[in-house]
């Protein structure tokens, strides 16, 4: 019996001194990722030109970004005048009208004193033909008088006019000038003698409205249009 015991103690210390032993090992799972360990004998030193001719990776910008580019300030707005146009007698002033309302224009009617209503003409009586009054404006251009254009207004269709001047002076002076030109054939007249005399009174035009009215005056002989203070 007392060997018996004896074997069995030597049992259990041997257990017990195996478990310790096993226990004191250091685990064998494998290294945890990003805790290799170094090994010395794979390492060097690389010399200055290696180094340099590593990859570089692309630096960090440390630049604000940029504000948006800056639209341009839309443009001003075009500035609108008031105009006078005529003079027109009684017959003429509805086909003026037409051309304000043509346009989209607001324009109020004046009725002007007769003696403040003439007009003194300096033009060629009208030609047999369009094409006739062409080749004479032609002519009259290689002389280097470019100020003139074709009536097309049917009581003086293929007239030239040279223009309508208030000042009688003015047109005197313009009629003796074609005449030293050998436009022998030139003539200075008085209009807007019919009685009553409107003009139109045109506020809030642009400028290219202006023109574009300007541009009537083959259809309009004797009226001008004349930029007025508005009221």
């Amino acid at each position: 019996m007392k060997w018996k015991w004896l074997f069995w103690l030597l049992v259990v210390v041997n257990v017990g001194l195996y478990g310790y032993f096993e226990l004191s090992k250091p685990l064998n799972s494998g290294t945890a990722s990003g805790h290799e360990s170094m090994q010395p004998e794979k390492m060097r030193l690389l010399t200055p030109q290696q180094l340099e001719a590593l990859p570089k990776s692309a630096p960090v910008s440390t630049q604000m970004e940029q504000p948006a580019t800056e639209q341009p300030a839309p443009q001003a707005l075009e500035q609108l005048s008031c105009y006078e146009w005529g003079s027109f007698p009684a017959r003429r002033l509805a086909r003026a009208r037409g051309v304000i309302d043509r346009f989209g224009l607001d324009a109020k009617v004046q009725v002007i004193a007769n003696q403040d209503a003439i007009r003194y003409w300096v033009y060629i009586p009208p030609l047999a033909s369009f094409q006739e009054a062409q080749t004479r404006n032609d002519a009259l251009r290689s002389l280097g008088i470019a100020d003139t254009f074709i009536v097309q207004d049917a009581q003086w269709k293929n007239a030239i006019s040279f223009g309508v001047f208030k000042d009688e002076s003015l047109a005197t002076r313009l009629a003796e000038d074609m005449r030293s030109r050998r436009v022998i054939d030139v003539v200075k007249a008085v209009r807007n003698k019919e009685g009553r005399q409107f003009v139109l009174l045109i506020r809030n035009i642009s400028n290219n409205a202006a023109e574009e009215i300007r541009k009537l005056k083959p259809d309009f002989p004797y009226s001008e249009l004349k930029q007025v203070a508005c009221q």
